[in-house]
């Protein structure tokens, strides 16, 4: 049965239910019945109608939701980054940029619950908007990171929360420009890490396929270019879009 079927007949009932006593009279007296002997017997009757019409409503309505089966496909750019990293032999360094591009894909094993695979890379550009920026002279500081994330998400109503494992790429650099600003002996570099850390995210879903999240990616254990604890993050405000693709048999 579909929803649109369910709502059709509940406004039958409800055109039933609402008749007044001069109807009801009128009815009974077509087919005489005594309607004041079986008042009684009909609002029973009303009420059974009205429960089984609720129950039916309810249940095609939670069968309609259950997505288990559908696999998700998703894109977001990550709009704003904060970055902390500690490059090896270096002081831990921070930083506020923005955009990024992220792509995802899930399947959804029960319902409200869904796992998926997450690639994304976040830099520190220093304007919101998409321009080139000249740089005449100066020193240029920043730091960028890219990620490969294994989700476990559940849904309650319009939230997605999503915790899971990350492996990221970190890398800072520093560049110089005007031939008469560097210092001597000072030449352009980068710092490269490679870590393992958590990704945890919440969404809120604004209309059917937008959603805006917060993304936290703290990564504890270097693996590259040695193997020891060494605490990094970074968080995005995530911009995203999802679809799904049915998949299961109606």
């Amino acid at each position: 049965m579909r929803v649109s079927e369910v709502f059709e007949r509940f406004w039958l009932v409800k055109k039933f239910v609402y008749l007044d006593r001069k109807s009801l009279r009128n009815l009974a007296r077509h087919h005489t019945l005594n309607v004041s002997n079986n008042m009684e017997t009909m609002k029973h009757i009303k009420i059974f109608i009205i429960l089984t019409t609720i129950f039916l409503s309810t249940k095609v309505y939670s069968q309609s939701i259950d997505k288990t089966g559908q696999i998700e496909v998703m894109f977001s750019i990550p709009f704003v980054n904060t970055f902390y990293s500690q490059p090896e032999g270096m002081t831990g360094k921070s930083g506020t940029g923005f955009w990024g591009i992220s792509g995802a894909i899930g399947y959804q094993y029960a319902k409200h619950k869904f796992v998926s695979i997450i690639a994304s890379s976040q830099i520190q550009y220093e304007v919101p908007v998409p321009m080139g920026i000249d740089y005449e002279s100066g020193i240029l500081e920043d730091q960028y990171s890219s990620n490969i994330s294994l989700i476990n998400n559940y849904e309650l109503k319009k939230f997605i929360f999503g915790y899971g494992l990350s492996y990221s790429w970190f890398v800072w650099r520093v560049r110089y420009f005007g031939e008469d600003y560097i210092p001597p002996n000072q030449i352009d570099n980068s710092v490269k890490n490679q870590s393992i850390g958590l990704n945890l995210n919440t969404y809120y879903r604004i209309g059917k396929h937008f959603n805006v999240g917060l993304i936290y990616r703290p990564d504890f254990l270097m693996v590259n270019p040695s193997v020891k604890m060494n605490y990094q993050h970074s968080i995005s405000i995530d911009f995203c879009w999802r679809w799904r693709i049915k998949t299961n048999k109606e």
